[in-house]
């Protein structure tokens, strides 16, 4: 019971007038309880209270270094977490930079490609242009070839 639950008390019993007839009951059944707990605490002596508390001290202490090892381990995996953690920040940091100037260079490069396309497409219309007057510039190689040599001997 708290101290405010034992200064309130009277003002509750007062307002009820049933548990103000119960509480001598009430108060006999709190009395042969502790007087029971009391009894047994004698019943076990002394020695065998200290011994227990003792046991449970021992116990205690050896959950209470166990969990300050735990502790520490835990400390030292998020400090090497902190420390993961700001180098992954650095990378992602310098990798998005590296991201942004690829970025940026990626669009000249782009252009060029497009102009490259057209002018692919430009040169294939050529070939097909100039491909059926092959043999006629031939034709015409070989003709230029024997002026040439007709002037050549001419000099001679």
């Amino acid at each position: 019971m708290n101290p405010l639950q034992v200064i309130t008390a009277p003002a509750r019993l007062a307002l009820k007038p049933a548990k103000l007839a119960l509480t001598p009951a009430r108060l006999a059944l709190r009395t042969l309880d502790d007087l029971h707990t009391l009894a047994d605490s004698v019943r076990q002596g002394p020695q065998a209270d200290r011994d227990s508390l003792m046991s449970r001290l021992k116990l205690l202490h050896t959950e209470v270094t166990e969990l300050n090892r735990h502790a520490h381990t835990v400390t030292g995996q998020a400090t090497d977490l902190i420390v993961m953690t700001r180098s992954l920040d650095a990378v992602a940091r310098q990798l998005h930079g590296e991201a942004e100037e690829l970025s940026e260079n990626m669009e000249p490069v782009i252009e060029s490609l497009d102009r490259i396309d057209d002018v692919t497409e430009s040169v294939e219309t050529l070939v097909d242009s100039v491909e059926p007057f092959q043999g006629a510039a031939a034709r015409v190689g070989r003709i230029a070839d024997r002026f040439s040599r007709r002037s050549d001997d001419a000099r001679d």
